[in-house]
C-alpha cells in the first residue's frame, strides 16, 4: 500500500468512526426529547418519530455490534414473565386482535423504552441529564399548561386544570408527571452549590407543586404527602419552606374545599369507584386466571359491560358504565387474571428491592438519595393509580422511566461495590 491509499484508507475508517459516535449520540439525544414531551398534549408525532428513530439506529447499531446492549437487570426477568403471560393470552381473550396490538403499543413498546434508558444512560453524568430534563420537563409544562388553560382558554380559577382539555393527561394524572419534578428538584436544591441553581430550582419546584394543586385531585395531594415524607430524612433543610409554601397555595387555592372533612365524607358516600369495582370484579369471577385479555378496547364493549353491571346488586350498579376500572390493580386482574396481577406485584416487590439494596448499601450519597428519590415517586404513581386509569400512557411511561432509572443506580451500585472488592 502506497502513501496515498493509506491516507485514503486513514480517512474513510476515520469518517466511518465519526459516523457511529454521531449515531451513538443522536440516541440519547432522540430518547430525551421523547421523555420531554411526555406530560404535553398533541406531541404524538414528535414522541413517535423520536422513539421508533431512536429504535431504528440502536437495531442498525446492534446489528453491526458497534454498541453493546444489556439485558441484565433484576428486572429482565419479571418483565419477560409479564411479557409472555400477556403473549399467552391472546389465546383466551375476548377480542384476540386488540389484544394483539396493546401488547405491543402499551407493553413491547414500554420495555423497549425501559431497556434504552437502561443502556444510553447508564453513567452518573448521564443519569443526571435524565434528572434535569424531568425536571425541565415537568417545570415547563407546569407553567405552559395552567396559562393555556386558565389564561388562553378563559377557565376560572376554580376549574379543576386539565379538566376536559388535557385528553391525553387529564387532571386526576397530572400529578403523575408533576410530581417526579417535584421530588427531583427537591433532591437537587438539598445539594446545590450555587445561588442561581437554587434559584432555578426553586422556580421549577413551585411551578410543579402549583400545578399538582391546581388539579384539585385529593388522590395527588395524598400522593404529595406521601412521597414528602419518604425524602424527609435526606431534605430536612428544605423541606420546611416547601411545606410551608405548600399549605399557602392549598389555603389560597380552590383545592382546600374539596379537602374539607364533610367534603372528603360525601366523596367516601357517593365515589362511583365502589360501583365500578364491583361490576369488574364480576369480570373476574368468570375469568379469574386468564383474565379477559390485554386490550384495553374490551372495556368499550357496552354489552359485556351491562351483562357484568346487571349481576351486581342493585344499590351498587353503575347507572353510567365506566369504560375503565379505575384502579391499577383491579385493571391488571381484569385484564391479565391473578396470575397477571402476581407477576405486577412480583415486578414492584423486585423494584422495591432494589431501592432497599441502594439505600441499604450504596457507597455515596448519590446512589441512596436517588434511589430514595425514585421510589418516592413510584409510591406517588401507585398511590394515584389505586383511584385512576395509570397502566398506559404518559403514567406508564412515567413508571418505566422510574424502572429505568432504578435500574441503573442499581448497576452503578453494583459496580462500585465490585471495583471495590478487587482493590483488596
Amino acid at each position: 500500500m502506497n502513501a496515498a491509499d493509506f491516507l485514503s484508507h486513514l480517512r474513510k475508517n476515520h469518517s466511518e468512526v465519526n459516523i457511529l459516535n454521531l449515531l451513538k449520540d443522536l440516541i440519547p439525544f432522540l430518547i430525551v426529547v421523547f421523555l420531554f414531551f411526555i406530560p404535553f398534549p398533541h406531541t404524538t408525532a414528535i414522541k413517535e418519530i423520536a422513539f421508533y428513530l431512536s429504535v431504528l439506529i440502536t437495531l442498525v447499531l446492534a446489528v453491526g455490534r458497534n454498541i453493546h446492549f444489556d439485558f441484565s437487570t433484576p428486572l429482565s426477568l419479571p418483565f419477560a414473565l409479564l411479557l409472555g403471560w400477556a403473549g399467552l393470552g391472546i389465546v383466551f381473550a375476548l377480542n384476540r386482535e386488540n389484544t394483539a396490538g396493546d401488547i405491543y403499543a402499551y407493553l413491547i413498546k414500554y420495555l423497549a423504552l425501559f431497556f434504552l434508558i437502561y443502556n444510553f444512560f447508564g453513567t452518573r453524568r448521564r443519569l443526571v441529564y435524565l434528572i434535569w430534563i424531568v425536571i425541565a420537563s415537568a417545570a415547563v409544562f407546569s407553567i405552559w399548561g395552567p396559562i393555556y388553560f386558565y389564561g388562553t382558554l378563559g377557565n376560572n380559577i376554580s376549574t379543576k386544570f386539565g379538566l376536559e382539555r388535557f385528553t391525553e393527561v387529564p387532571s386526576n394524572i397530572i400529578g403523575i408527571c408533576t410530581i417526579p419534578g417535584i421530588l427531583f428538584s427537591l433532591n437537587l436544591l438539598s445539594r446545590g452549590k450555587t445561588f442561581y441553581l437554587k434559584i432555578i430550582l426553586l422556580l421549577c419546584l413551585l411551578a410543579a407543586s402549583a400545578a399538582t394543586i391546581l388539579t384539585q385531585t385529593r388522590s395527588a395531594f395524598f400522593a404529595v404527602l406521601v412521597s414528602l415524607g419518604l425524602v424527609l430524612p435526606r431534605n430536612r433543610k428544605t423541606m420546611l419552606p416547601l411545606i410551608l409554601i405548600l399549605s399557602a397555595m392549598v389555603i389560597f387555592l380552590p383545592i382546600k374545599d374539596r379537602l374539607k372533612p364533610e367534603a372528603i365524607e360525601e366523596k367516601l358516600k357517593g365515589d362511583n369507584r365502589i360501583k365500578i369495582i364491583y361490576t369488574y370484579f364480576e369480570m373476574v369471577k368468570d375469568y379469574p386466571i386468564t383474565g379477559i385479555g390485554f386490550g384495553m378496547q374490551t372495556y368499550y364493549d357496552e354489552g359485556l359491560l351491562t351483562k357484568y353491571n346487571t349481576r351486581v346488586p342493585e344499590k351498587y350498579r353503575q347507572s353510567f358504565l365506566h369504560k375503565a376500572p379505575h384502579n391499577l390493580l383491579v385493571d391488571v386482574t381484569v385484564r391479565l387474571g391473578f396470575v397477571g396481577l402476581a407477576i405486577y406485584l412480583y415486578i414492584f416487590f423486585i423494584y422495591s428491592r432494589m431501592t432497599w439494596t441502594n439505600i441499604r448499601h450504596g457507597k455515596d450519597d448519590f446512589i441512596q438519595s436517588w434511589s430514595l428519590c425514585s421510589f418516592a415517586a413510584f409510591m406517588s404513581y401507585f398511590i394515584i393509580g389505586m383511584f385512576e386509569n395509570v397502566a398506559s400512557g404518559p403514567p406508564a411511561l412515567v413508571l418505566h422511566l422510574l424502572f429505568a432509572m432504578t435500574a441503573i443506580l442499581w448497576k452503578l451500585r453494583k459496580e462500585a461495590a465490585e471495583a471495590s472488592i478487587s482493590k483488596k
